[in-house]
């Protein structure tokens, strides 16, 4: 337990220290001295406008993790939370939406089951060691987010300081790029990265990957991927983003992502295929 404070300790103080690892769960209910909570949810993964399917799951509240892995400092640092999962995705979010919904870190099916789900594709994945979900039956406005934010296999948790988006953000964009931004950073950065900022299911700058695509059939791929290309590996956009405020989100998207263009850098045709997952 000294080993885990000081750790904890060091990793608040030290700028660019490595991430903090979870401990298996019956290792972090012994260190924490609590039992498992039962958490019914929508599952989001099995779910869409015309069926929703309930799953109950063992769970511990994730504020509270998050307070006895990095400290209380969490709260009010101007740092975004990151989960970290074994295939690369990550979730990062601000310390303030942990405040507003009742985020869990889920270990185990409520009735003993495998712990796993088989998506709307058929699609079997495994969740842990941790599955990150939020009440959305306490506050339904979740569900329409659908499942952004819920990463599964999750082994890290980070801080990760506004500054560090420094780079992502040229000076010159304009308020339509900023807003976008925001966007961006909730539905893309969560699997693709820039300057070394983000998910890591794919290895390539998305700056380089942007570059053979031309606008109309960029907004394609964001708006539906599969529909757009039949192999593309990326999920299509917020399914909860309808009719006008989905049109402006693509907007708002391409606005950023072409304000992300590299400036004379010369655009190598080869990445196409890494972004389009072809």
């Amino acid at each position: 337990m000294r080993r885990l404070v000081i750790s904890c300790m060091l990793f608040l103080l030290t700028p660019g220290l490595s991430a903090v690892e979870l401990p298996a769960p019956a290792e972090l209910l012994k260190q924490m001295r609590i039992s498992g909570h039962y958490v019914t949810v929508v599952e989001p993964h099995q779910s869409d406008a015309s069926h929703r399917t309930h799953v109950t799951y063992l769970a511990v509240p994730a504020n509270q993790v998050l307070d006895h892995l990095l400290g209380y400092h969490w709260q009010s640092s101007d740092s975004d939370v990151v989960f970290s999962a074994a295939d690369g995705y990550q979730f990062a979010g601000g310390s303030e939406r942990f405040r507003r919904y009742k985020a869990y870190l889920a270990y185990a099916r409520a009735d003993g089951s495998p712990f796993t789900l088989v998506d709307k594709k058929g699609q079997r994945t495994e969740l842990g060691p941790y599955y990150l979900i939020w009440d959305n039956i306490e506050d339904p406005s979740l569900i329409m987010q659908g499942a952004y934010g819920w990463p599964y296999e999750v082994l890290q948790v980070d801080l990760r300081p506004v500054s560090a988006y420094a780079p992502l953000l040229p000076a010159s964009a304009s308020r339509q790029a900023r807003d976008g931004f925001v966007l961006f950073k909730e539905y893309c950065l969560i699997c693709h990265q820039v300057a070394g900022i983000g998910g890591e299911k794919l290895s390539t700058d998305l700056r380089q990957s942007l570059c053979p695509w031309k606008e109309s059939d960029l907004k394609a791929l964001i708006d539906n991927p599969g529909e757009a290309f039949q192999k593309a590996g990326m999920p299509p956009l917020d399914a909860g983003l309808q009719g006008e405020e989905r049109r402006q989100t693509i907007d708002l998207l391409m606005a950023y992502l072409q304000a992300l263009q590299p400036e004379g850098q010369s655009c190598r045709s080869d990445n196409v295929h890494t972004f389009t997952g072809k």
